[in-house]
């Protein structure tokens, strides 16, 4: 059996118990519908007119989103002390790992930034933002870019994000190299991009370090939920390149259902990625999963 049939039979053994969006598999409840929802693309760590940041700077805490769907916290950022992020001048973007569900725009959202710099000591840290700021519809218009600045007391914060609407949730659950396989010495990206945003929504990038991909060729991707619009495209591309440049690229389209799983396949020459992309139509509280294998939303 191949490895990508192998990917898929477990696939459909597991069922709904991979993803946090419900409505992949079985029934599609009548109140499931289409929504307008925000897409976070990227945030920015800025100096302000009133404070000079001594770059670099360890960062950790959180930024997580609350909408009203359920009103937890859905974390976009989230660091610990132990494991807290370098941002330099050169690379001042935080690296993004969620949300773990698609952020709906009924409401205004709200967000909650908890971010500290690490100091030598735990006494010696120093807050860096620690505000709450509210996104409402009048952010920005539907279908485009929007690049919107919170000001902190030590920093401020730029926001890369669109208002989407009519808009399915799409949940990378695999990326697997099934054939060949990823060189040693190659560093690694994988973005998405929807129909009509000129705008890279990042999946996986692994900077100056070698891709890391598991033993039996699974690639941990740092983002894995896209708002996409029913009637639009997702498409996923594969960089691979090294020290002098671009090795390799290719690009696979899927078209968003209402529920189900898509499957394509980039070429690299070296080796080919298999996605596994699964669809859903928009929850409600009531519907959400909270196990073990769900991301978790209540606090």
């Amino acid at each position: 059996m191949t490895r990508a049939n192998q990917l898929y039979l477990s696939l459909c053994l597991v069922a709904a118990f991979v993803t946090p969006i419900p409505y992949t598999y079985g029934a599609i409840p009548y109140h499931a519908s289409l929504r307008s929802c925000l897409q976070i693309f990227s945030i920015k760590v800025m100096e302000n007119e009133f404070w000079r940041i001594r770059w670099p700077v360890d960062v950790y805490g959180f930024i997580a989103a609350r909408d009203t769907v359920d009103h937890n916290r859905n974390l976009l950022f989230n660091r610990t002390r132990d494991d807290p992020q370098i941002l330099t001048l050169q690379d001042p973007f935080l690296q993004l790992t969620g949300p773990c569900r698609p952020i709906a725009l009924i409401d205004p959202v709200d967000f909650e930034i908890q971010l500290k710099v690490k100091g030598k000591t735990e006494p010696d840290d120093e807050t860096f933002m620690a505000q709450c700021f509210e996104y409402g519809h009048g952010f920005g218009q539907h279908g485009h870019l929007a690049c919107g600045r919170w000001e902190g007391n030590f920093c401020t914060l730029e926001i890369t994000s669109a208002l989407l609407g009519s808009t399915v949730a799409a949940n990378i659950i695999s990326a697997d190299v099934i054939e060949g396989s990823w060189p040693g010495d190659c560093g690694g990206r994988v973005v998405s991009r929807t129909a009509g945003i000129d705008e890279d929504f990042v999946l996986l990038d692994s900077g100056d370090g070698p891709m890391h991909v598991d033993p039996d060729g699974h690639i941990t991707l740092q983002r894995d939920i896209i708002s996409v619009r029913r009637a639009g495209t997702l498409k996923v591309s594969v960089e691979a390149y090294s020290e002098a440049g671009l090795c390799a690229e290719d690009c696979v389209e899927f078209r968003p259902k209402d529920s189900f799983t898509s499957v394509g396949t980039c070429n690299l020459g070296f080796c080919r990625v298999m996605f596994i992309v699964g669809w859903s139509l928009a929850a409600i509280k009531s519907d959400l999963k909270y196990d073990g294998n769900s991301c978790v939303l209540t606090y």
